[in-house]
């Protein structure tokens, strides 16, 4: 059976969060950008939403971690060819610098860049370096993550009913 290109890999991936397969990424509004294999990095972008304001008209820093996580979360999907996923087991997040969105009902969501990449990747668990910039490039967040690399089980075929 040939193998799937990182580019289809990510095609199936984008198409899924559209459809909500995935909510916290839906409601993150997140979309992979690209994959680079041999940097073992993966882009995403994110859109801030007013339903991820703290009250103060800024993101909540708490939404900040969830994209860098589920950057991470996508970076292991890609590299394995929707092999694997991860269980988060740390993630150390620093906040550099507020996400002000705009206080106009009719505004454009900010837009959120998220680049994850495998410093250490082993059979069972992986270290990732995040950073998360604006749109005009400022960094906004960093992060260091240890996840846990787990196998998603193969689909068996559906036992056909007996007549």
């Amino acid at each position: 059976m040939a193998t799937m290109s990182d580019e289809r890999v990510v095609e199936i991936l984008n198409k899924s969060f559209v459809r909500g397969r995935n909510p916290s990424v839906k409601l993150l509004k997140g979309q992979i950008e690209r994959f680079d294999r041999s940097a073992s990095t993966l882009v995403m972008v994110f859109q801030a939403t007013p339903e991820l304001d703290n009250g103060n008209g800024q993101v909540m820093g708490g939404f900040l971690a969830a994209m860098m996580d589920v950057c991470v979360a996508q970076a292991v999907v890609v590299q394995s060819t929707l092999t694997q996923t991860v269980s988060t087991l740390e993630q150390k997040t620093s906040l550099l610098a507020p996400v002000r969105l705009s206080r106009k009902p009719d505004a454009a969501p900010v837009l959120l860049r998220c680049k994850a990449t495998a410093i250490k990747r082993g059979k069972t668990v992986a270290f990732y370096e995040v950073s998360l910039s604006d749109e005009n490039g400022v960094l906004v967040a960093k992060a260091t993550q240890t996840t846990l690399v787990i196998n998603i089980p193969k689909h068996s075929p559906k036992p056909q009913a007996k007549l």
